[in-house]
């Protein structure tokens, strides 16, 4: 819906957390970044893909307030779920972003998983609105890529990117 933009890419102002991420910008001509609602219905026709919620308006959870958090989370599942006839049950934070609110307000509708973006393994105890996700942009290097998927780019690259004064990626805060 809408004019189909990211807006992190075009509001300077907009609440995400540095670093602003690796998406790149628009190429100059394209009218959208996101896919339109017609798209939408003919990708979840498909019985292989499942459609999650991300919120209404891709808040950064933790600066929500209870009624806004409420609001984005409900109002994005029943939405979803009102355009494409399926069940929605699940949903990735924003930005990874999340606190203890996040995990309890979904499961209270009804989602049964939920992504972050932190980097570490799914184990037994892993809570399924809390589940974690290894992130291996296209604009890394083979090696770092290898890296992070087996789970050891943290102790292994950033040590020699600080030797090498290259910008640390920050880690993404734990959950409240």
């Amino acid at each position: 819906e809408g004019d189909g933009l990211f807006p992190w890419l075009h509001d300077p102002d907009y609440p995400i957390p540095e670093p602003r991420g690796r998406i790149s910008s628009p190429k100059p001509g394209d009218n959208r970044e996101t896919i339109t609602i017609e798209q939408l219905k003919r990708i979840a026709s498909f019985s292989e893909v499942t459609i999650g919620g991300h919120t209404v308006n891709h808040v950064i959870m933790t600066t929500c307030t209870e009624d806004q958090l409420r609001r984005e989370i409900v109002d994005c599942k029943r939405r979803l779920e009102s355009l494409t006839g399926a069940r929605v049950d699940s949903f990735a934070y924003p930005a990874g972003q999340y606190d203890s609110r996040g995990p309890r307000y979904l499961r209270e509708y009804g989602f049964r998983l939920a992504a972050t973006t932190e980097a570490t393994f799914v184990s037994p105890n892993t809570d399924c609105l809390v589940v974690p996700r290894i992130c291996v942009p296209d604009d890394v290097t083979f090696p770092e890529a290898i890296c992070r998927m087996l789970g050891i780019w943290r102790p292994v690259l950033d040590p020699i990117k600080a030797v090498l004064h290259l910008e640390k990626i920050p880690s993404v805060p734990p959950a409240a």
